[in-house]
């Protein structure tokens, strides 16, 4: 970095560093802040402009005006990270290190860690990570994941390279995959991997886009051989999941979505007034008895017929014909008319 060894080599190097720290600690520095005792404001201010000419956009600039004196901050790219932005930021960090581990700047972040190494919080006890960080989702305990599936799924995304695993169907019956890990999917019910299968013991699979439960595949290893990331026109996962009821996506080739509509009992009204189902849901109507109509733009898949066959009696598929022939007379259907229908 040109211009930022500025003051004898090396420990100039550890003055920028220091700048750097502070900044991403939430300080808003001044020249006249980090002039040192021995009043070198010129190398300071000379530091913090190379900062913010190769820092950028994380080192924000301000001021410089006629009596207004300028400013260096730290602006993080989005200051609500989300879960998944976390994960790749943890691959790409230590992607980044071990680049750095035998150079200067490596150097300098080893000492800086030996030296502030006492300074640090102990970590908790491994036993109780589960109580202090709490996942609450509806179907999966979060403690039959991995910590380390999640971290090679998310090394495997960032570093483009495919992973082999054996993966257990629903059902129970394991078999062998290689897949183009494209997306971690955090969802209520758990992480998931959605991604393109290369190789299986299920001939049906191979060449096919897939969700992976991350809590049934066993067995992962990043392999060395890399792919190239899909454009966003042809994987975007925020279009891929819009009209999807949960996690489960429709089998390739099964068309658009469709028009979903349910009524249910008057006595679900005041819970649909104030609750949301589905991202495409409009808002809900009620009919001269009092049942309230819902409608949505879904595809039809098993997570959505489950959800409704576990509301009973409460509602009634009026659209599409598919969703109501597969919540009554597919599997599972036995027992819904027996238990529900019959019952009504």
């Amino acid at each position: 970095m040109g211009g930022i060894e500025r003051g004898r080599g090396q420990a100039g190097l550890r003055a920028a560093v220091r700048l750097l720290r502070r900044m991403i600690e939430g300080h808003e520095l001044k020249v006249a802040d980090v002039v040192g005792a021995d009043g070198r404001r010129a190398v300071q201010s000379a530091r913090l402009q190379v900062l913010a000419d190769h820092l950028k956009p994380w080192v924000v600039r301000r001021g410089a005006g006629r009596g207004i004196p300028q400013t260096f901050r730290w602006s993080w790219p989005n200051e609500q990270a989300s879960r998944p932005e976390q994960v790749w930021a943890l691959a790409a960090s230590r992607t980044m290190l071990a680049a750095f581990r035998d150079s200067e700047v490596g150097r300098v972040l080893t000492d800086l860690l030996e030296e502030h190494a006492s300074r640090l919080p102990t970590p908790p006890a491994r036993e109780d990570l589960d109580r202090m960080f709490f996942a609450a989702t509806r179907l999966i305990n979060p403690r039959n994941v991995e910590p380390d599936s999640i971290d090679r799924l998310a090394t495997a995304i960032n570093d483009r390279r495919t992973v082999t695993a054996s993966y257990t169907q629903f059902g129970g019956d394991a078999h062998a995959v290689k897949v183009e890990p494209w997306t971690l999917v955090f969802a209520d019910e758990g992480p998931y991997l959605y991604g393109k299968c290369l190789e299986s013991t299920k001939p049906d699979h191979v060449e096919t886009r897939r969700v992976f439960n991350v809590a049934r595949m066993q067995k992962i290893r990043v392999t060395s051989q890399r792919f190239v990331y899909p454009l966003r026109q042809d994987h975007d996962p925020e279009d891929l999941f819009r009209h999807c009821f949960t996690v489960m996506v429709p089998a390739d080739g099964a068309g658009p979505p469709a028009n979903v509509v349910l009524r249910f009992d008057p006595s679900m009204a005041p819970y649909l007034q104030q609750h949301r189902i589905h991202v495409t849901q409009e808002d809900p109507t009620q009919d001269a008895e009092g049942h309230v109509v819902v409608r949505m733009k879904l595809h039809v898949t098993y997570d959505l017929v489950r959800w409704v066959r576990g509301h009973g009696r409460t509602v009634e598929v009026l659209e599409p014909a598919n969703l109501h022939d597969w919540v009554v007379e597919g599997v599972g259907g036995a027992g819904y008319k027996r238990f529900v229908l019959d019952r009504a």
